[in-house]
């Protein structure tokens, strides 16, 4: 029975994650073509408007988006995937992306925006999140120390 609810899981989390990358719009580059843009100047459909980035937005995203599916976090309800690491810990770990990235604010936003660019095989899916959903991501995996 425990296998068949892990399937379904994986199966919905997939569905969502595939759904959410085929919606989103393609992230603009930044106008002098290096780094992320300001939170100030992002138009507030990318998220630059209603606020900062928090932790407890990014929480919630983690379930919004899918990702509970894949991975366990014991902070956040219902994350119980298998498929993917367990995120607890991640802000304390030399590496993220399977060792293929040092663990860094920039190589989490790298990571987050389009982990198959990063790491070709990967079975994480590109979610398609704009700016203010990774910056609001990458708050809250600081927090799992």
């Amino acid at each position: 029975m425990r296998n068949v609810l892990v399937g379904l899981g994986l199966l919905v989390g997939v569905s969502l994650s595939l759904a959410c990358a085929q919606a989103a719009a393609p992230i603009p580059a930044p106008p002098d073509g290096g780094g992320a843009v300001p939170l100030a100047t992002r138009p507030a459909s990318l998220g630059g408007g209603g606020g900062a980035p928090t932790a407890e937005r990014g929480k919630q995203l983690v379930t919004e988006k899918g990702c509970i599916a894949c991975h366990v976090i014991k902070e956040v309800q219902g994350a119980v995937g298998t498929v993917g690491p367990t995120l607890d810990g991640l802000a304390s770990r030399p590496t993220i992306a399977g060792g293929a990235l040092p663990t860094s604010p920039a190589n989490l936003r790298r990571w987050l925006t389009n982990p198959p660019a990063v790491k070709p095989g990967t079975l994480m899916p590109n979610l398609g999140l704009n700016p203010g959903e990774i910056d609001s991501l990458i708050e809250f995996l600081n927090t799992l120390k």
